[in-house]
């Protein structure tokens, strides 16, 4: 069975905790289903590695990359006009690259032989926090939104970068042991483990719009895999998306609290679809519609 995490009063300190890794529309989010205007995904079925949109008002599905290196983990934010992701496009490991919501004017932000990945913008400054594996260990670093003042922030392992509204980042380091939720500040100082869950891996924090919870993926050590969420007013964890026998993963909140998640058969936690519960809908799970199976890490706008 999995334990329950004990909770270090870090909300004490954290609070205003509001606007963080989700992106509205700037048409504004629409009440139609709880969904959002614009989700934009990783899927192979096409075969590689590619970022997607769908569209809320047509329900179509583009191929924003449609290139031959490996493109994923789309991020967003509002008031930002863009998609950063990864790609090994061009060769070297993974890049930090961005674009127009349409896939148009792609610009690279990152070079060199490692691997950055798992990218997230600050709402407020457009800073990029992402993951960069050197030797095997992933850090994490910042730059700005077109790629200059790069830094190194930490030194231990870190990873699932998320931006607070006031500016600091949420992140998963398994340096204490297995995978757990930590947050410091935005250039890496006063790292504070916030999970202490025996037996659970924590992975990639998303933060509902009004601050109120803080989501995660979260494994058990017998391998099933369900979203669960931290209330950042008295620290309570509990089950938001239980994984029924399957894997559910890659947790998104959108503007107006939609909680989006990959859904992944056990037998193959590749071939994935995308779900999501509405605020307050009582747990029920519902597949975005035309969205085709293989598809992971939801974002939107």
């Amino acid at each position: 069975a999995m334990k329950r995490s004990t909770i270090r009063p870090w909300w004490l300190w954290l609070v205003p905790l509001t606007v963080v890794c989700y992106a509205p529309s700037h048409h504004g989010a629409s009440s139609n289903n709880g969904l959002p205007n614009f989700i934009f995904f990783t899927s192979t079925k096409d075969g590689n590695e590619e970022i997607y949109q769908w569209d809320k008002s047509t329900q179509l599905v583009t191929n924003l990359t449609n290139d031959p290196g490996e493109d994923y983990n789309a991020a967003t934010t509002p008031g930002w006009n863009k998609v950063v992701f990864s790609s090994t496009r061009g060769g070297g490991g993974a890049h930090i690259f961005s674009m127009d919501p349409d896939g148009h004017n792609v610009v690279q932000l990152t070079t060199g032989t490692d691997t950055d990945e798992l990218a997230t913008i600050d709402p407020s400054s457009h800073k990029i926090a992402f993951a960069r594996t050197s030797g095997g260990l992933q850090t994490l670093w910042t730059m700005d939104s077109d790629g200059s003042n790069l830094e190194q922030i930490t030194t231990d392992e870190g990873y699932d970068p998320c931006f607070t509204s006031g500016g600091q980042i949420l992140f998963c380091s398994g340096r204490t042991g297995n995978s757990e939720l930590w947050i410091c500040d935005a250039d890496g100082s006063n790292a504070t483990q916030i999970t202490h869950t025996a037996n659970v891996d924590e992975y990639v924090p998303t933060i509902a719009p009004d601050g109120s919870k803080v989501y995660v993926g979260a494994q058990a050590a017998g391998g099933s895999q369900s979203i669960l969420s931290v209330d950042t007013s008295n620290g309570t964890e509990k089950v938001e998306a239980d994984s029924g026998g399957q894997f559910k993963d890659w947790p998104h909140v959108t503007s107006n609290g939609t909680l989006l998640f990959s859904l992944q058969s056990v037998e193959d936690a590749e071939d994935g679809t995308i779900h999501y519960q509405r605020p307050n809908g009582g747990g029920h799970d519902n597949q975005v519609p035309n969205i085709p199976s293989k598809s992971l890490d939801p974002t939107s706008l």
